[in-house]
């Protein structure tokens, strides 16, 4: 009889205790999912982006021009942004 109680109490303390490594081993599952799903969700999109870099021109335009600023033959960039330095 003391064996059973022996045994239910491990099984308690395993499953319910707060630092218990059921507890411990299940908020961990959980935080490893949520980063699984972030990953999944990061690596569609960079498929997305290969795809469009191998096979849109209009795209790999545009990130030529923003990125790296690249310009067409024959063309001026006015930045209207940049404030003029002030001298004293």
């Amino acid at each position: 009889m003391s064996i059973v109680v022996l045994i239910l109490c491990t099984i308690f303390i395993f499953v319910f205790d707060k630092g218990g490594q059921y507890v411990k081993v299940r908020s961990q599952n959980a935080l490893l999912t949520s980063e699984v799903e972030d990953l999944q969700k990061q690596n569609k999109a960079l498929k997305d982006e290969i795809g469009k870099l191998k096979n849109d021109q209009g795209y790999i335009e545009e990130v030529a021009r923003h990125e790296y600023g690249l310009l067409k033959k024959n063309e001026i960039v006015f930045d209207f942004n940049k404030k003029k330095s002030e001298t004293k």
